[in-house]
């Protein structure tokens, strides 16, 4: 039950997720099912609520290595697809709802009133895989025998601790610089790297890791 129940906390927001884009198929679905056959549209529109919402905690995901690296450089890429999934999902709600409020409240609260409510869906979907990814934190918690502890499969301790050489600064190629093992920032000397990883936040979070699994494999 306890499993269950840690299991139930961490993916609680994909689940809620999942029942938006049911609840909410009856808006941008049923414009795009008047498009195609209907069991195609809704299809459709399912796939890519999901897509947008795997984009945007992705993003959020990648956005958490460190500013010197190339995947957080090119993180904003996924942007675009976002931002035209997104768009899409708006345009087909806002087509769905224009006649629909035209008929509840007349044309003039429609024509505002229907963009807005439009972008209800898509605006929670954002907020929940962006949210997501913030509780899952940075990808280097995941190692490759398996995840952390949130996502409830158990790594042998023995994947986490780092060797020595692993963890002596490693020589970048120019000169007598030196990277830190962890986040790959250049510095000048050996010294200059073992003060860094007091503030090194990729260091401190694998630390952290390592003294929370060697705790639980005491």
């Amino acid at each position: 039950m306890k499993r269950l129940t840690g299991w139930l906390a961490r993916n609680s927001l994909w689940l809620i997720s999942l029942g938006v884009m049911f609840c909410s198929a009856g808006v941008d679905g049923a414009y795009m099912a008047k498009l195609m056959p209907p069991v195609m549209g809704y299809a459709l529109n399912a796939v890519s609520d999901i897509s947008a919402e795997v984009l945007v905690y992705w993003y959020a995901r990648l956005r958490q290595y460190p500013k010197n690296t190339k995947r957080y450089k090119m993180a904003w890429a996924l942007l675009i697809g976002e931002v035209l999934l997104t768009g899409f999902a708006w345009l087909f709600g806002w087509r769905q709802l224009l006649p629909i409020i035209t008929a509840l409240e007349g044309p003039q609260v429609a024509q505002w009133l229907a963009p807005v409510l439009a972008a209800f869906t898509p605006t929670l979907l954002i907020a929940a895989g962006y949210t997501q990814a913030l509780l899952a934190g940075r990808i280097e918690s995941e190692v490759d025998a398996g995840t952390n502890a949130q996502t409830g499969i158990v790594i042998k301790p023995t994947a986490l601790i780092a060797t020595a050489a692993e963890r002596e600064p490693a020589h970048s190629g120019n000169g007598s610089k030196r990277a830190c093992p962890y986040c790959g920032e250049e510095f000048g000397s050996a010294q200059a790297v073992s003060a860094h990883l007091r503030w090194c936040e990729v260091y401190q979070a694998h630390k952290t890791q390592e003294e929370a699994m060697s705790e639980a494999y005491a």
